[in-house]
């Protein structure tokens, strides 16, 4: 079917590879606008939302006990997110875009606080001022109750 096995000799991929595979270098993946299509939003807050209650453990292959991984379970990554081929297998460039699209709404969240933070901090200007100004108005009365001879 014109599929490579290496480590299999029924491959269902271009490529199959079954075991690990060592790069020295990097691996890229096509990312370019022009090979993708079907474009739609996503709501950080939603996404960092379902990372949450996602389960991440550590773990390591059957095959490979000597190396420890840290993720979730490709069944719970496609039942939170749905993305991939199917519920058996993680893309790296799904991790990616959940990892990314998660800081895009920490960054939400932190510059909300950082408003509500700005709006605080004026109010308790604002406060603090008109306590100095009825502080000061107290005072003048203090002085006019203390001493009622001068003040005639």
């Amino acid at each position: 079917g014109g599929n490579v096995g290496i480590g299999t000799t029924s491959p269902t991929e271009r490529l199959h590879v079954n075991g690990n595979v060592m790069v020295e270098g990097a691996v890229n993946q096509v990312s370019d606008v022009n090979v993708k299509e079907n474009f739609t939003a996503v709501s950080p807050q939603e996404i960092l939302a379902r990372l949450n209650e996602l389960e991440i453990t550590a773990w390591n292959y059957i095959s490979d006990p000597k190396a420890t991984h840290i993720g979730p379970t490709a069944q719970d990554f496609y039942a939170a997110f749905g993305l991939g081929v199917d519920n058996q297998h993680i893309s790296s460039i799904d991790t990616g875009g959940v990892a990314l699209v998660a800081i895009q709404a920490l960054n939400q969240q932190i510059e909300g606080q950082n408003q509500t933070i700005a709006q605080l901090s004026a109010e308790n200007e604002r406060l603090q001022a008109q306590n100095e100004e009825i502080l000061a108005r107290l005072s003048a009365l203090e002085q006019i109750l203390n001493h009622p001879s001068q003040n005639q």
